[in-house]
């Protein structure tokens, strides 16, 4: 499984191109999805955001070896200085992040990567990196899932705030990794990209990988079995801001709890549709089974 560089995806506005990519590679870029005064709005929510949540202390700030720091020190840090600053519940913070999970073109091309079955979505995040972060360990993001490796149960989109380039971590990829053999349940240490070859004893394609880069307003769109990782951050004074918008088949539990999370105000204003993205809706007439809210029926309200 050799590519040369001009084979590889390359940004498009095509949708048909990017799900043409999809099949092949495992990966696609869309081109000019926030565009102007848009994306202009979408960098200042993200960097408001991100900095009222160090002032109140209840920042999700990562060190180098990308664990967690205390709710002191993300109050007096320059987050700037962090390697990697984690935004949840993007859905509650702001319509500019709520028209990313909604997006028409992006939700073509996940519905093509799950066969145009029901899907949910499972979360909305920001993902904040600064100079420090190391490379992140290759891996897929349904690699726990002990199913059929023919087939996405899972898919993440980037929508790149920033330049995403090979010097500040832009996500590194295998092209064409997602046709390969399921890796096993689990992401231990010793989980490489090479281990279901081993394991079946034949020989292992080649494993090099490629740094997706691209221009802010881009999404970088991620079949769920493609090898994958965020590269080495080597840039200094350079911060690299992306949404990240992940969707999963509905018999998967959503990453952000949703029904527990969304703000009266919020729920009140969607659609129905967009509550079904949400999983405000029973799957198949039973799973997640949702009853609308109404009197009692065949019972007294005094009957507790």
């Amino acid at each position: 499984m050799n590519f040369t560089s001009g084979s590889l995806p390359v940004a498009t506005r095509d949708v048909s191109q990017a799900k043409a990519d999809l099949d092949q590679f495992g990966y696609a870029i869309l081109a000019d999805l926030v565009t102007g005064s848009g994306l202009e709005a979408l960098r200042q929510r993200l960097v408001e955001q991100a900095d009222a949540e160090c002032a109140a202390g209840v920042a999700l700030l990562h060190d180098a070896d990308d664990k967690p720091l205390s709710q002191e020190v993300a109050r007096t840090i320059d987050r700037h200085l962090v390697p990697r600053q984690i935004l949840m519940m993007l859905y509650n913070k702001g319509k500019v992040f709520r028209e990313i999970a909604h997006n028409p073109s992006l939700l073509m091309c996940v519905r093509h990567m799950f066969g145009g079955r029901e899907f949910n979505l499972s979360g909305l995040a920001a993902q904040i990196t600064n100079h420090g972060r190391p490379a992140q360990k290759l891996h897929t993001d349904q690699d726990q899932l002990p199913l059929d490796p023919s087939k996405a149960y899972v898919a993440n989109i980037l929508v790149m705030v920033s330049d995403f380039t090979e010097a500040n971590g832009a996500t590194r990829v295998i092209p064409g990794s997602h046709l390969w053999p399921r890796p096993p349940w689990s992401r231990s240490p010793n989980t490489a990209p090479d281990y279901p070859f081993r394991t079946m004893g034949i020989p292992a394609p080649p494993m090099d990988t490629i740094a997706v880069e691209g221009q802010p307003g881009s999404a970088l769109i991620l079949d769920g079995r493609v090898w994958h990782g965020a590269g080495a951050h080597t840039a200094p004074g350079v911060t690299r801001y992306a949404v990240a918008s992940s969707y999963v088949l509905p018999f998967i539990r959503q990453y952000e709890n949703f029904p527990a999370n969304i703000l009266p105000e919020i729920f009140e204003a969607l659609s129905s549709d967009e509550r079904h993205l949400l999983g405000y809706a029973g799957y198949k007439g039973s799973l997640g089974y949702v009853e609308p809210k109404a009197s009692r029926i065949g019972e007294s309200a005094s009957a507790g």
